[in-house]
């Protein structure tokens, strides 16, 4: 886990030195909560945000958590896999991709996250941690739905450069996964 003298900016891209921050604990998700002041001054959406070190990902996690990052590997090589989230053991949110270690290529195939839990920043967390499973690959994605939900989220992404959004790139070694997983 992060410290708060890690956090230069929040979720909106204000300066937290200027703005103000402060912490709590939420017991429901056994999580540290991070708050820009200046955010729930102003009533901006985003002004919380859960501390989630995508980098400590374990399978099922110790059985006191209460949210759990959980990855599922694909049955063949570079096939689909999936990140999920989970609160309370329940999947709350799950990303598929496929990695090629032999291209070195990343595709995001899909983004979900249930209704009531959207805006919370999942999304996002499932997008940094595939990311940063691979932060060498040329990553892609599958196309975008275009609804102004799913522009906004993409749009609100720390996207490496070079990232086709939209415009996947399919490795012969992903063809060959998806012949040989039928």
């Amino acid at each position: 886990m992060r410290t708060a003298e890690t956090h230069e900016r929040c979720l909106n891209g204000h300066v937290l030195a200027l703005a103000g921050q402060h912490s709590s604990f939420d017991r429901a998700v056994w999580l540290h909560t991070w708050t820009c002041n200046l955010c729930r001054d102003l009533r901006l959406p985003r002004a919380s945000w859960y501390e989630v070190d995508h980098l400590e990902m374990e399978g099922e996690g110790p059985s006191h958590e209460r949210l759990v990052l959980a990855m599922r590997r694909p049955d063949v090589p570079a096939g689909v896999g999936q990140i999920e989230v989970r609160l309370h053991r329940k999947a709350i949110a799950d990303l598929d991709l496929r990695m090629c270690w032999i291209d070195e290529r990343g595709v995001i195939e899909q983004v979900r996250v249930d209704e009531p839990y959207r805006r919370r920043g999942f999304g996002t967390l499932l997008v940094a941690t595939a990311l940063a499973r691979r932060p060498g690959y040329r990553w892609s994605t599958t196309p975008i739905e275009d609804t102004i939900a799913a522009r906004a989220f993409w749009a609100a992404q720390r996207l490496p450069p070079g990232l086709q959004l939209g415009d996947p790139f399919h490795c012969s070694h992903m063809h060959e996964a998806d012949v040989e997983y039928v």
